[in-house]
């Protein structure tokens, strides 16, 4: 789904690591939700319509992986939106598991700054875009 105004979910529960992206985000024009848990990102994908997904792998109270497979499988506006898993673990196991699920990109945070996960975000949307 296309949407004229570029919307982005943060799924993080470092609350610093999820300033650091909202602010990225905002900075680079995207309208910015954000949750520190699963169970409130199911509650705001089920309302809206985003552009892109910024999924973290390890929350709380549900792992990105459970997320990503109920946002793949619910018949709603978010079924085909990209998903991004941001992470640190470079598992080869666990990297398949997310593609097959999936996943439209696996970024290691280490190696991301905030700016340049926008960068990448922009992109993807840019080389996929649907008028």
């Amino acid at each position: 789904m296309y949407l004229r105004v570029k919307k982005v979910l943060i799924v993080e529960d470092d609350f610093f690591i999820r300033k650091l992206y909202d602010g990225a985000f905002q900075g680079a024009g995207y309208e910015v939700s954000t949750t520190d848990n699963g169970n409130l990102a199911e509650s705001l994908l089920e309302k809206e319509p985003f552009s892109v997904i910024l999924l973290d792998m390890m929350l709380p109270d549900m792992s990105g992986v459970d997320i990503l497979k109920k946002i793949r499988s619910t018949q709603n506006h978010n079924t085909t939106t990209p998903v991004f898993i941001l992470t640190n673990n470079d598992d080869k196991v666990v990297i398949d598991e997310v593609v097959a699920a999936g996943a439209n990109e696996y970024l290691l945070k280490a190696n991301y700054k905030p700016k340049d996960i926008v960068a990448e975000v922009d992109a993807y949307l840019s080389s996929h875009a649907t008028s």
